[in-house]
Formats: structure tokens, C-alpha cells, sequence
């Protein structure tokens, strides 16, 4: 397995937290070489108590894939992981079915609240776009 996400969910289905990933090498997926894996700071600590109800989703994700051109992302099929400088920020496939976004609203989305970027930043050539 090259990278995995974390998803944790309220037995409700609210989405409380989110977001750690691992990579193996730089030749395996063009970000770096092994790297352990990382939570997002948002992720946070948990007291026992608050662990009765929550549901934990893991995604183990294919090799990234570095695309030029946003034909060749498959909104619903492929989840994008997008880097400027050292900002970034990943969506999985399932997201554009559970938001309903098209794919210039999952790309812009991705950017702003995951990336931390502006809403444009995916169309800017410095701007690595990745599928799985």
C-alpha cells in the first residue's frame, strides 16, 4: 500500500475528522521518499469518551498519477491530490458523489479548503494536479 487516508465519522454520519497519509518513494509516486504516515492537525487527540460512536473509514489510494490536463480526471472515478508550493490537499473519488460538485467545483474546493488556496489556484501551471 503506497498511501492510505483516515476518515472518522459520528454513528450519525457527521464527518468529524479527517486526513492522514503516508507515501513510500519518490519513484513509486513522484512526492517524496518514504515518508511515515501523517495526520493533519485538525485530526487532534480524542478522550475515551468521546471514542463510543465513531465509525473510522480507511482508503487505501493507488499510485498517484500527475496529470497536465483536467480531461484526464474522472469526476466520481478518481480522487485528485493538488500541490503549490507547500500547500496541499487531497479529496477522494467518493466526495464528487457526496457533494454533487463538477469537477471545476471538486478542483476549486479541493484548493480552497483542503489545500489552503485560492479557488483559481488549480488552473495555474505551478499547480501539480494528481488523480488516483
Amino acid at each position: 500500500m503506497r498511501h492510505c487516508l483516515v476518515r472518522l465519522w459520528e454513528s450519525s454520519g457527521t464527518h468529524i475528522r479527517g486526513g492522514a497519509t503516508g507515501g513510500k518513494s519518490e519513484e513509486e509516486d513522484g512526492l517524496g521518499s518514504d515518508r511515515p504516515l501523517r495526520c493533519h492537525a485538525q485530526f487532534g487527540g480524542f478522550e475515551k469518551e468521546e471514542l463510543e460512536g465513531i465509525e473510522i473509514e480507511i482508503s487505501a489510494l493507488s499510485p498517484l498519477k500527475k496529470i497536465s490536463d483536467i480531461n484526464e480526471f474522472q469526476l466520481g472515478v478518481h480522487g485528485a491530490f493538488v500541490r503549490k508550493g507547500a500547500n496541499l490537499g487531497l479529496f477522494l473519488p467518493q466526495v464528487a458523489l457526496e457533494t454533487g460538485w463538477n469537477k471545476e467545483e471538486f478542483l476549486s474546493n479541493l484548493c480552497v479548503h483542503k489545500a489552503g488556496l485560492t479557488k483559481e489556484a488549480w488552473k495555474d501551471k505551478s499547480c501539480e494536479i494528481y488523480v488516483f
